[in-house]
């Protein structure tokens, strides 16, 4: 169930002593839904494709250009599993930056009307307003007497303004932003066909019940507390059985998760660490920083407990050192 887009374990729960014990279930009015559930539902089949890195690059790059035709200093760049490397993942984050520091506080309100005027979106949920001084300093502050209690504070999500988004995309679109052409696609023969490392090369042309096994996807990597997110809600375990007719007859056409994150240049590096992950390498990061340096680490900036002061930085290499 978790695999339902809104659904966390809470959901989940209430679900199966409601009786449910399969999507078709739920479907079929076994449960109440949220508006974001039921948004969750319509999407869940075309949401069990994983995005491939080559999917990922071309939606990062449709992505600065439309922030870019709104501010020319900002820039897009693939955060969590892509930028480790990962081939495929459950979702797309793109940290949004500009050199200056400062922007206009309706940016990301901006960017998500044009993307809805294009007719890209199918869903958006803002959370914006939070990045201010006050809570940062709230995000630093109190008593880490215990591990226990770092371990909870750092797991709170961060206050950088988000998009949470579904994006309604099409191959044709797809293409333009691609940096290198791909093969058409097979016809439903040759890819029943296909050996397995030929069905690996187009992810996109074999069911999502072959796929979606949470090999590789960023569920339990996703950074900062991905469980306060709509999306980290996502389940990387047993794979959920996929009306595959819903998107089979439609090969030119996706869905994909997208967050958005605008990221001020002072905590930039904050940003890019925090926002890669993967989330044990956050929690294993922060646990050094407060035993060993004692200094607060989060996903906008680091505080020296000795000094009391806010610690700048410029770069990733900077954060470490």
């Amino acid at each position: 169930f978790s695999s339902v887009y809104g659904c966390g374990p809470a959901s989940a729960a209430k679900w199966y002593a409601a009786g449910a014990r399969s999507i078709d279930d739920v479907r079929g009015g076994a449960v109440v839904l949220s508006d974001r559930q039921k948004i969750g539902l319509d999407y869940h089949d075309y949401l069990q494709v994983p995005v491939t890195l080559e999917e990922a690059e071309a939606l990062r790059n449709l992505i600065e250009e439309e922030v870019q035709s709104l501010s020319s200093g900002m820039t897009a760049t693939l955060a969590g599993g892509f930028r480790r490397g990962k081939p495929s993942g459950h979702d797309i984050d793109i940290l949004l930056h500009h050199s200056a520091d400062g922007y206009e506080p309706d940016f990301l309100q901006s960017l998500i009307e044009k993307l809805r005027h294009k007719g890209l979106l199918v869903h958006s949920e803002l959370s914006i307003g939070k990045n201010n001084h006050a809570q940062l300093e709230k995000s630093v502050s109190s008593h880490y007497h215990r591990d226990t209690t770092f371990y909870q504070r750092t797991q709170k999500m961060d206050h950088l303004d988000k998009a949470y988004c579904m994006i309604d995309i099409t191959d044709k679109i797809l293409q333009q932003y691609r940096k290198a052409p791909i093969s058409p696609p097979q016809d439903e023969t040759s890819v029943a066909t296909s050996t397995s490392q030929e069905a690996t090369s187009t992810v996109r042309e074999q069911p999502p019940s072959a796929t979606s096994s949470g090999e590789g996807t960023d569920a339990a990597d996703s950074l900062d507390d991905s469980s306060a997110s709509p999306h980290g809600q996502q389940a990387a375990a047993t794979p959920v059985a996929v009306d595959t007719a819903k998107w089979w007859t439609r090969r030119d056409h996706f869905v994909r998760r997208i967050d958005l994150i605008v990221c001020p240049h002072k905590q930039w590096a904050y940003a890019l660490v925090g926002w890669t992950g993967s989330k044990y390498f956050n929690r294993a990061l922060r646990l050094y920083a407060v035993r060993e340096r004692k200094t607060i680490l989060n996903s906008q900036t680091m505080y020296s407990q000795e000094t009391q002061l806010f610690i700048p930085a410029e770069t990733e290499e900077d954060v470490f050192n």
